[in-house]
């Protein structure tokens, strides 16, 4: 076999490791499997008898790493300098069982979907979509199945983790002190890097799309077996694609997703 198979093969191997771990993460974080006949049925999760259920306020001082667990319905996440900030959801009728749970643990705020081990009817339709109000330089991290994620207007954030299968991610316009991590399976992502040391952007087929690169520019390692970039004004070192003085360091690996810079 030539040396160029056994890259590809590799990559492909990896990749669908990728799938593989991505799938474990989100449905352990969520606990969620369905049931064909008799509606929806959820896993547990740790420390579920602490957990307070609905729509709620929080005291953004007390907050410095938030958790948002969800599926199948959008999550908007907008910043505040607030000192008390809004957590909502859409309830159309819910159950308590189906509403959201939260917990504030130490400095951590943890949003669930629904009631931990919830086995029951089907969720109304147009309900959970979830509406969060974060501070300002919070490690964020999200776990969608199905969720389209989107963090309006500018963020500044510690750090940012998103993994997802099959929604999109829209975050244009992000400053980080630390890292970007998204993962995804099939749903592409937009990000906008006013400011971030390092990120790392993992798919299957979802497309990644950089509407804006740190003013330091940006040094791209960009990993495919299928996928193409769609770029200018850079300079190739090594296979890395360099752009202004290179400084955040973004890792792109897919297996059939393509990487447009703007």
């Amino acid at each position: 076999m030539r040396q160029t198979d056994l890259r590809l093969n590799g990559r492909v191997i990896r990749n669908g490791a990728l799938v593989l771990l991505l799938a474990a993460i989100i449905f352990t974080h969520t606990g969620c499997t369905f049931h064909i006949y008799g509606g929806p049925r959820f896993g547990t999760y740790k420390n579920a008898s602490s957990y307070k259920t609905g729509e709620f306020d929080y005291e953004a001082k007390d907050v410095k790493e938030v958790e948002v667990n969800w599926i199948d319905a959008d999550i908007t996440v907008k910043q505040s300098n607030a000192g008390t900030l809004h957590v909502s959801e859409t309830d159309t009728g819910l159950k308590k069982g189906q509403k959201m749970h939260w917990l504030v643990d130490g400095d951590k705020l943890i949003v669930q979907y629904c009631e931990s081990g919830y086995k029951g009817k089907k969720f109304p339709a147009g309900s959970k979509k979830l509406s969060i109000e974060i501070p300002e330089d919070v490690d964020l991290q999200i776990s969608g199945v199905s969720a389209e994620v989107t963090l309006e207007g500018s963020q500044v954030l510690q750090n940012l983790k998103v993994d997802t299968v099959s929604g999109e991610v829209k975050a244009e316009d992000v400053t980080l002190s630390g890292k970007a991590d998204i993962d995804s399976v099939s749903g592409d992502a937009t990000l906008g890097l006013a400011d971030c040391d390092k990120a790392e952007l993992n798919s299957v087929s979802g497309d990644f799309h950089l509407t804006e690169l740190p003013a330091g520019g940006a040094t791209i390692k960009y990993d495919t077996v299928s996928g193409s970039v769609h770029a200018a004004d850079y300079t190739m070192n090594d296979k890395e694609y360099v752009f202004g003085g290179g400084d955040c360091k973004i890792s792109v690996e897919t297996v059939s997703g393509d990487l447009s810079v703007e």
